[in-house]
């Protein structure tokens, strides 16, 4: 099972610090690992990518979404927003937003029927952000499974 952190185009190697947050990934995918979920990293180069990894989202192995869309092109997202509204209310898996930046937040911008679980700002600290919503969605998957399960009757 797996917690699966989708990022948009910001994320993308665009200067010199493309590693920048490499190590903070490595460390997140390890503490999944410690609480027995994988942490899968897509990254998106743009709203049309984003809505095309939501939608694969659907898959029954996905438990979590973490979703950092940033900062989404003004041009591509008046011609795709509606899409992502949609992809957004489709999604199985209860979802996370995560942001440095308050302005970034999607609720704001498509207003989905399907809304976040919790949406996170830390602004100016897109690490500490993601690390809280890796502990937001470990803590309740971790719930979830403690849960008793109600009894299949055919």
């Amino acid at each position: 099972m797996s917690i699966l952190m989708i990022q948009g185009p910001h994320c993308l190697p665009a200067d010199g610090d493309s590693k920048k947050y490499e190590p903070s990934i490595a460390l997140l995918a390890a503490s999944a690992h410690a609480a027995g979920k994988a942490l899968v990293v897509h990254t998106c180069g743009s709203v049309r990518e984003l809505v095309e990894c939501l939608r694969r989202a659907k898959r029954p192995d996905t438990e979590m979404v973490l979703l950092d869309s940033g900062d989404l092109n003004s041009d591509e997202f008046a011609i795709e927003g509606s899409q992502l509204c949609q992809a957004l209310d489709e999604l199985n898996a209860p979802y996370i937003e995560v942001h440095d930046d308050s302005a970034q937040v999607l609720d704001l911008q498509v207003h989905p029927r399907n809304a976040p679980i919790v949406t996170l700002v830390v602004n100016d600290d897109r690490t500490q952000g993601y690390s809280l919503a890796l502990a937001i969605a470990l803590r309740r998957l971790s719930r979830r499974m403690d849960e008793p399960r109600t009894p299949f009757i055919a």
